[in-house]
């Protein structure tokens, strides 16, 4: 039986690999193809691999159809794969939602949906309301398109959204929140875009999740667009602070993203000098991962908004020499940073006064422009702008007409549609058209005037200030009041005592014995009282000691953690000064070094306890960082089997290192050239004592003749060196691939089975 299944498996591979080599377009991925199928007989994984090369086909630069229709038809040859070798059903369904991101690239959008469909209903059938809502909430993803209105994603997102809620999945349920409020916003209905966006952020909230930057990043831009901006400065600091936070700065587009909103948001406040700074952080994080000569169209769009605000700060030179340093680095791959390009040049000429020369780019950025509806407009209106200056109004008004030709009007910026009204009202006055340019001066106005909401929440904090030091003087005046009366109760108090000492003294003749018994009781007592006091105000100041100790210790290691990042970030800047590669890929270890250092200072202090780290979930988090900065083919895949290991912090900083230059060593030399690497992460707990690492590869293997005790690398001698820092042994195996071990011993066996 065993002998016919082979059989069948190996005629399924055998077809599939013909259907590879007369694939079109696509011999290197075929070749490639036969190479991770020969190095593993995981079934599970090969049908990921041959997903993974519709993936790769899909995400091939131009969107064109030969590779779009390559892509689908691998995604169908992984089902057919599936269903051979009888895998999970959701092996299959993975494969048919495949298909149908396919053919949502390919414009089929009624198979798109028919694939789609038929997975969600499967689900509906078998009663998994938790795959069912991510389906729909995918489903939804694959249909947006920001330059077509289909209504249809509104409503795949509250289908998402309620599943959700059914499960009780809080977090889930405010992504499809989240996902709503920028569909919503996409649409120009910012009310509802606002009302999602909070929803979002309440369930969040309730939730305690720290994943909130992607909502403060919307809520941001909508507060912006409805001219509110006092709440999208908020919104963009929050957004900032909480990738800070959670230490998302790995994902470099995305906090650039959120640098340039809060440059935006300042540049409408006319604080161009802190719009400038944020817009250069956006550039400068923009390229921080940069493969080659080319950085995408956002880093670009944020150097044309960083030029902005050097022009708006009379320094056109150092704006040229900007640019130009990025254009000599980067030099531009496409129309739209192309049309970048000639903005920038345009801005330039125009703020030195070559007029001439900065109308000839301005009309290459509107040709180049073309290729992108929103940019199209944008273009319109930067036109439009310099005609003005030069009070060229019948020019200006035919490229101001333009500007909202094919998208909304309430899409931009609120303060550019005030600009808007105010170029309206100039050419109206201009051709003695007074009845509509006093109309468009009323908009101007009214949409002016409400912006300044920054100024009047500045006001009313000023007035609350007012508020709260009238309430203190008010205060003042009342304890005044209050000492007067205290000061003629303590009078009468007095004189009743004086009246009552005279008795008591008569009575003391009659009554010594017993008073003098009584005072020595309470003499005692007080005693008494007195210690019970110290003993419980030792008792707190004990318990103070014990907090204060616990949060020096987890201030320590946060400011071990900080300083390790500002060293990280050190390292990242002198790599962009430096030329050779040995000298690049020795600053990068050494950032890996430092990072894995840093993530054990950061779980210390994120913990309750500050004296053990949880390794499993330490080596996880590591090995997704490593895989994020490494790996950005999406060539790697990775085998965990990790024990729950708690190790003290002398023990886990040589054990992270160890890890970082094995897996480092695997991802560099295992198999360099192809785009498939296996590395497989193994961390045992034998007994209460003893714990293996075991890291392999599924790659080359080490050289002929390799000699672990004669070898003078730097990795091997730290990985020896800190091996017997742990009191273990290390090994290392050649067969099929490279394999290290390292043997210890615990120093804290007791606590081996928190």
């Amino acid at each position: 039986m065993k002998i016919i299944c082979f059989l069948l498996i190996a005629l399924n591979l055998q077809g599939f690999l013909a259907f590879a080599q007369v694939l079109p377009g696509d011999q290197a991925d075929a070749a490639r193809v036969k190479a991770m199928i020969a190095a593993t007989s995981n079934d599970s994984i090969k049908c990921n691999l041959i997903q993974q090369l519709g993936k790769i086909q899909l995400l091939k630069p131009g969107n064109k159809k030969i590779n779009l229709d390559s892509g689908l038809r691998y995604f169908l040859y992984s089902i057919k794969f599936s269903d051979s070798v009888k895998l999970r059903v959701n092996n299959r369904y993975e494969g048919m939602l495949r298909v149908g991101e396919a053919y949502f690239r390919l414009d089929n959008l009624y198979d798109g949906k028919k694939y789609f469909m038929s997975v969600i209903q499967a689900y509906q059938k078998d009663g998994d309301k938790k795959r069912e809502a991510r389906t729909w909430l995918r489903f939804a993803n694959m249909l947006k398109d920001p330059y077509k209105d289909r209504p249809e994603v509104i409503t795949l997102l509250k289908k998402a959204a309620a599943l959700y809620h059914v499960i009780d999945d809080k977090n889930k349920e405010a992504e499809s929140f989240a996902s709503l409020a920028g569909e919503y916003y996409t649409r120009v209905k910012l009310d509802s875009a606002e009302h999602y966006g909070m929803q979002a952020l309440k369930l969040y909230h309730f939730s305690r999740s720290s994943d909130l930057g992607f909502t403060y990043y919307h809520l941001s831009l909508i507060y912006r667009n409805k001219g509110r901006l006092n709440k999208a400065l908020q919104y963009a600091l929050l957004a900032i602070d909480n990738a800070n936070k959670r230490g998302d700065t790995l994902k470099y587009q995305n906090t650039a993203q959120r640098y340039s909103q809060l440059g935006y948001v300042y540049s409408d406040m006319n604080d161009h000098v802190n719009a400038l700074e944020n817009f250069r952080r956006a550039v400068s994080l923009g390229v921080r991962n940069n493969v080659g000569n080319s950085t995408t169209d956002i880093t670009y769009l944020h150097l044309s908004e960083a030029v902005r605000e050097w022009l708006f700060l009379n320094k056109p030179k150092a704006a040229l020499d900007e640019a130009e340093v990025m254009f000599k680095k980067y030099p531009p791959v496409d129309s739209l940073q192309l049309g970048r390009q000639a903005e920038i040049y345009g801005h330039y000429y125009n703020a030195v006064k070559q007029f001439g020369k900065a109308e000839s780019w301005y009309q290459k950025m509107i040709a180049y422009y073309h290729c992108k509806v929103a940019n199209e407009s944008w273009g319109n209106k930067v036109l439009a702008g310099f005609y003005m200056s030069q009070k060229k109004y019948t020019l200006a008004r035919q490229f101001l007409d333009k500007e909202f030709k094919n998208i909304h009007s309430d899409s931009q910026a609120f303060l550019n549609s005030a600009e808007d009204a105010l170029y309206y009202y100039k050419i109206d006055s201009a051709n003695n058209n007074f009845k509509s340019a006093l109309e468009h001066y009323r908009r101007f106005k009214q949409k002016s005037d409400s912006a300044f909401n920054v100024a009047s929440s500045k006001q009313i904090a000023e007035m609350q200030v007012r508020y709260k030091t009238l309430q203190k003087e008010a205060a003042i005046v009342v304890l005044q009041k209050d000492r007067t009366l205290l000061m003629d109760k303590v009078s009468q108090a007095n004189y009743i005592r004086n009246l009552i000492v005279g008795i008591v003294v008569l009575l003391l003749l009659f009554l010594g014995v017993l008073i003098n018994s009584f005072r020595q009781k309470q003499k005692s007592s007080k005693i008494i009282q007195q210690r019970n006091n110290e003993l419980n105000s030792l008792l707190d100041d004990k318990d103070k000691l014990l907090e204060e100790k616990q949060w020096l210790l987890k201030e320590i290691h946060h400011r071990v953690k900080n300083n390790l990042q500002i060293v990280i970030g050190l390292l990242q800047r002198q790599s962009d000064y430096v030329e050779n590669s040995a000298a690049k890929d020795a600053i990068l270890n050494s950032e890996n070094r430092m990072r894995s250092i840093a993530l054990i200072h950061q779980k210390l202090y994120q913990s309750e306890g500050l004296d053990l780290i949880n390794m499993a979930e330490y080596v996880s988090e590591f090995i997704s960082y490593l895989k994020d900065s490494c790996d950005p083919g999406n060539r790697l895949q990775f085998e965990r089997d990790f024990d729950e290991v708690y190790l003290s912090v002398s023990q886990a900083i040589p054990l992270s290192l160890i890890m970082n230059e094995a897996i480092t060593n695997s991802i560099k030399y295992a198999r360099p050239d192809a785009a498939y690497t296996l590395i497989g992460v193994s961390l045992k707990q034998f007994d209460r004592t003893h714990i293996k690492l075991k890291i392999t590869d599924n790659g080359i293997g080490l050289p002929e003749g390799f000699d672990l005790k004669t070898n003078d690398s730097m990795g091997m001698n730290l990985m020896r060196g800190l091996s017997k820092q742990l009191g273990g042994t290390f090994v290392i195996q050649n067969n099929c691939g490279v394999g290290i071990e390292v043997l210890f011993e615990t120093d804290r066996p007791e606590d081996a089975t928190i």
